[in-house]
Parts: structure tokens; sequence; C-alpha cells
């Protein structure tokens, strides 16, 4: 749950921290200028921690992709041996391409590999739409 404090700081300007508190996990807080950026965070946090996708970047910091990928065999392997099967060529594939890549450098890479693509389909599909006209 989130709990929002107001702050004037010397000068008189007004900051709002914002600190989330949920059961099995860090707390994690922030400060903001504005109230509506602190709500807005404090429910997007809120609901990345609830579905299991909220990860400190200081933790993504620390890990890499090998050892994600080496956890998730593991775990694989302890709950379900036979799925492993399937997986785990593929798995070994990523670790080869990516096992000294750090965890936070993968998610940029692959959210900013995401938007790339997204902007040259855009415009490829412009540029082609032209050439139809022209």
């Amino acid at each position: 749950m989130a709990s929002f404090e107001t702050r004037t700081s010397l000068n008189g300007e007004i900051s709002y921290r914002v600190t989330i508190r949920m059961k099995g996990h860090r707390r994690q807080g922030a400060t903001f200028k504005r109230l509506t950026d602190a709500t807005a965070w404090a429910r997007n946090t809120e609901a990345s921690i609830a579905e299991g996708r909220h990860f400190k970047t200081s933790e993504a910091k620390r890990h890499t992709v090998l050892e994600l990928i080496e956890r998730y065999i593991e775990k694989v392997r302890r709950e379900n041996p036979k799925r492993l099967i399937n997986i785990e060529p593929m798995l070994r594939w990523w670790e080869n391409a990516f096992n000294d890549c750090l965890l936070m450098v993968w998610i940029l890479v692959s959210l900013g590999g995401r938007l790339i693509m997204n902007a040259i389909l855009k415009v490829i599909i412009k540029l082609s739409n032209f050439r139809r006209k022209n």
C-alpha cells in the first residue's frame, strides 16, 4: 500500500514522497515535484509488484542473463522435469547468446529493440503507402 508525505524544503518548494509497502517485498520509495506524478508512480509500481514484473534496477545490475536462465532451469527441473526436455535447447541458445550480459542491459536492449523495430516498421509502411500513391 502506498503512503504519501508532503515535504516542504527550506526555500518553500513542495515535494511529495511516496513509500510503498507490500507484504513479502522490499519497501520502495520515490520523491516527486507533482502529486499526479507521485500517484501515477505509486499505481504503476504497486501493479508491477502485484503482477510479479517489478525488478529493482540495482538487483538487475548485479545479475546476468546466465544466472536467470540457470535459476529457471533448476526451478523447472524440480517442478516439471518433463517440460525441461522441450525448453532446455531453447534456453541453452539464449544462454550462449547472452551469457555475460547483465540483466539490466538485456531488459533495456529488449525494450529498446522492440521500440526501434516498431518505429522502423511504421516508416516502411508509410514509405510503401507513399510509393503506391505516386
